[in-house]
């Protein structure tokens, strides 16, 4: 048994990397309809600029706490703006090789969720899915930025796009997936596996990688749970959907069929909509992203023609 944990705790570091998404709660909010007021940056704490297109970058104030946001390009006529939202614990810097090319065709917007990156923590320490979303609709209207959106995603943000999708579906005209999360991972990863062991080891993970024992993994079990209930899929029948898969991973020898079984959550999500791509890179692996940016930068151009 010993061996056989050793096996799912090494499997399941990379799995950390892969979800994590925060707790999901119920509500909607206001969708993105009308232009608002741009926001004043926070010059003490932005990035240097250092990258081409970057037309805004720095903190703006939300409510009290300010989220780091870089908005690169400019908006054309008939497109949408991509806003990318990052995996779990990422900050927006792992897309600077793909949003600089895709600011030379459109509006692109990257940032740094609560308390991530150069974001400050809100004083209400929640960070449900609703609470995500809704922090980003509101970054959003602070900075001028209005639908239509096409969302990209990594890993969790995957889940976190489909919750800002559910609640401002007007806004959403498109979603692209990059190698992203899906809420029966672990079910289809570890079947032979109980919770409960798969729980022991998700959290000292956690506390070796820093997060807080006890806490993290009821928030990704509630997230899967509420997602599994159906209000996620259902909607995104008539959106376009793109996924891109990674189809090499570096498992573990031990975990034979795990580029297998990766690759049937990531057939689920293509099925999500009745419009959907699914392309599958062989040379690159979760950050797909930063190994191979011109498929994602492609995908999203591609995307623009398929939106009604």
């Amino acid at each position: 048994m010993f061996m056989k944990r050793r096996s799912m705790a090494a499997v399941l570091s990379f799995l950390l990397t892969v979800s994590l998404p925060v707790p999901y709660a119920q509500g909607a909010g206001e969708d993105l309809s009308a232009p608002a007021p741009t926001a004043a940056a926070d010059s003490t704490t932005e990035r240097p600029v250092s990258q081409s297109g970057i037309v805004f970058q720095g903190k703006v104030d939300i409510g009290g706490y300010g989220l780091y946001v870089t908005i690169r390009g400019e908006r054309r006529e008939g497109l949408p703006t991509v806003v990318f939202e990052n995996g779990y614990g990422d900050s927006s810097g792992i897309w600077d090789a793909a949003a600089p090319e895709l600011a030379k065709v459109t509006q692109v917007v990257s940032y740094d969720r609560a308390n991530i990156g150069l974001s400050d923590a809100p004083s209400s320490a929640s960070y449900s899915a609703l609470d995500a979303a809704n922090r980003l609709n509101l970054l959003l209207k602070k900075t001028g930025v209005n639908g239509p959106l096409v969302l990209i995603g990594h890993s969790m943000g995957g889940l976190y796009i489909r919750e800002y999708a559910y609640l401002y579906p007007t806004s959403v005209k498109g979603l692209i997936f990059v190698d992203a999360s899906h809420e029966h991972m672990e079910d289809v990863l570890f079947p032979e596996y109980p919770v409960e062991t798969r729980r022991s080891i998700v959290e000292d993970d956690l506390v070796t990688s820093g997060g807080r024992e006890g806490h993290y993994y009821p928030d990704v079990d509630n997230t899967y749970r509420q997602i599994d209930q159906g209000r996620q899929t259902d909607f995104l029948r008539s959106v376009p959907i793109t996924v891109l898969s990674g189809g090499n991973h570096g498992y573990p020898d031990t975990f034979i069929d795990g580029e297998a079984r990766w690759a049937q959550l990531q057939r689920s999500l293509a099925a999500l909509s009745n419009d959907s791509v699914h392309v599958t890179d062989g040379n690159s692996g979760h950050y797909l992203h930063t190994q191979n940016p011109s498929l994602v930068v492609a995908s999203a151009v591609t995307m623009f023609g398929r939106i009604k």
